[in-house]
């Protein structure tokens, strides 16, 4: 008996959890304590990128039962080269993870494929997922989400809205949502009173305004970043004072586009307090990133200094990559 072997397993998960796959795949082959764990690990988290990983991961789960309860972390690229029947394969496949409690698929085929659709799986223990809707698929993910009310993170990286009076999504235990405002339009409100952190892309049609105003207020949320053109960045503001006066974390990211061009440095004065007065209405707010309709110089100075003056309890403002706070030097250079 080699030493190894005395060695209780969970002390040796603790050595080689920081192993890469390569190095894992070579301890499989060795002695059956160390090959055990290390096959437990290496089955663990698994990422797909390409049509020849999908089809060498099908073949060794599909006839191994003890190897479908390791995977707790599945992440599937969008994988191109996947024939429809590979997607059917690794789809059936996915079925079988039993304790799967992570899940990322990047592809909108794997709703939409004829066969075993992931639309009609259900894993008891998934708590995040992460899925890309298009045209079709809204009506597929929808009945997903609610088999699954333990999702406590989730991301959506498209949505399509689908047909209208479709009845709104319940995730009683969502904690932490990225995605699209479009989104949270369908989301049921009274069920979103759990959320901690809200990430949100506009890129989509709605705005963060229109999502927050049919919302309600999230009394839960301590975190929120999103994405906004700057003609519409004070009623934003708005609806976040209105609705989340307690957030501990704002990250603006301002959109520019032509019809709402910064205006020129001697008019942003007006702008800079406008920004103020809302931010005098979030007690709360401890952090301010702000990326984008920034002048550099002397007018981020300003602004800094009205910010920190409007909101007593900010103890750091990111203009880009620079920041300040009451405890840095005051002096700003251009944001990166």
């Amino acid at each position: 008996m080699s030493s190894l072997d005395s060695i209780p397993n969970e002390l040796l998960e603790r050595v080689f959890l920081p192993l890469n796959k390569a190095t894992l795949l070579a301890l499989c082959t060795t002695n059956h304590p160390i090959g055990a764990v290390a096959t437990r690990l290496l089955y663990q988290k698994v990422t797909l990128s390409d049509a020849e990983q999908a089809a060498a991961f099908v073949n060794a789960v599909k006839p191994r039962p003890d190897l479908q309860a390791f995977v707790q972390e599945l992440e599937m690229g969008e994988m191109g080269d996947l024939s429809p029947w590979m997607v059917q394969q690794l789809t059936a496949a996915v079925w079988t993870l039993v304790r799967l409690q992570v899940l990322e698929p990047r592809s909108c085929r794997f709703w939409v494929e004829p066969g075993d659709r992931l639309s009609g799986a259900t894993f008891p223990s998934l708590r995040k997922l992460s899925c890309v809707e298009t045209a079709g698929t809204s009506t597929r993910v929808a009945p997903f989400l609610e088999r699954h009310p333990g999702i406590t993170h989730l991301s959506v990286f498209a949505y399509d809205a689908g047909p209208t009076g479709v009845r709104a999504i319940r995730l009683p235990r969502l904690r932490e949502y990225t995605g699209t405002s479009s989104f949270l339009l369908r989301c049921d409100r009274a069920a979103l009173g759990s959320v901690e952190s809200l990430e949100v892309r506009s890129d989509d049609g709605a705005d963060l305004a229109e999502a927050l105003g049919r919302l309600g207020r999230l009394r839960a949320l301590r975190r929120l970043t999103f994405e906004q053109s700057s003609s519409d960045l004070v009623r934003a503001l708005e609806q976040v004072a209105e609705h989340v006066p307690w957030v501990r974390e704002l990250s603006l990211s301002v959109r520019v586009v032509a019809r709402d061009a910064p205006s020129p440095p001697p008019a942003a004065g007006a702008w800079r307090s406008q920004i103020a007065a809302t931010l005098c209405r979030l007690p709360c707010l401890r952090l301010l990133a702000f990326d984008g309709h920034t002048y550099g110089g002397a007018h981020d100075r300003d602004n800094v200094a009205g910010w920190l003056g409007a909101c007593s309890g900010l103890e750091e403002i990111w203009l880009g990559t620079s920041v300040r706070g009451p405890t840095h030097d005051p002096a700003l250079t251009s944001p990166g």
